[in-house]
């Protein structure tokens, strides 16, 4: 905003020194704008050349019928979770009878949209008993951001859990690996071997063969 403040004084000086049509030329701006920018110099100062927002200051507000909306909600109970325009189809005549404006396809779609709950209805999913089950919302699981770079070890460690049933009693494998010092060895044991392997890594003894 400042930035074109700046640049509305420098016409005006320009304006002052060369004229009107070479300010106009030169900042590739009508005349008409130049008288404007000047007249908001002379109202407000240097700070007048600011521009301000230009939305309306008396907004349209938006009136739906109830009755309409009512409707809406039933068609979307009815026939659970419906597209604007199969309503559209079936709220026409419906309004007809009425003698009420039918809204548009976009404008129903606007409707739903604002609506507090969207009119959705979530279905039921029932049990092999026929009983309701309740839904619960899948949690999103935690992954490594896209760019991510590991810095220090220990910074991000991977685990994997194994578990041994013998009769009645339970035993747990728990592994962890630092990625960062992990990866590091990798990259070191990486060579070219024989055999139709690509890679080879060596660690603790033991030797891991793949193709990368």
């Amino acid at each position: 905003m400042a930035d074109i403040a700046t640049m509305r004084m420098k016409a005006l000086h320009f304006w002052d020194k060369h004229g009107i049509s070479a300010a106009s030329e030169a900042f590739g701006v009508s005349c008409r704008t130049l008288y404007w920018w000047r007249q908001l110099l002379n109202k407000g100062g240097p700070e007048g050349l600011i521009p301000h927002s230009k939305a309306p200051l008396v907004r349209r507000k938006k009136h739906w019928h109830p009755d309409v909306l009512k409707e809406i909600r039933r068609l979307r109970t009815e026939l659970p979770n419906l597209g604007k325009e199969q309503i559209f189809v079936r709220l026409k005549p419906w309004c007809a009878q009425r003698h009420l404006t039918c809204p548009s396809v976009s404008t129903i779609g606007r409707m739903i949209a604002t609506a507090h709950d969207k009119m959705r209805m979530v279905p039921v999913r029932l049990s092999s008993r026929g009983k309701a089950l309740l839904v619960k919302k899948r949690t999103a699981k935690p992954h490594r951001p896209k760019h991510y770079r590991l810095v220090k070890t220990g910074e991000l460690i991977g685990m994997d859990a194994i578990e041994l049933r013998m009769g009645e009693m339970r035993r747990y494998i728990i592994t962890m690996i630092d990625e960062r010092e992990f990866g590091k060895k990798l990259q070191a044991g990486r060579k070219s071997v024989s055999g139709g392997h690509k890679y080879r890594y060596e660690y603790n003894g033991q030797t891991m063969y793949w193709s990368g």
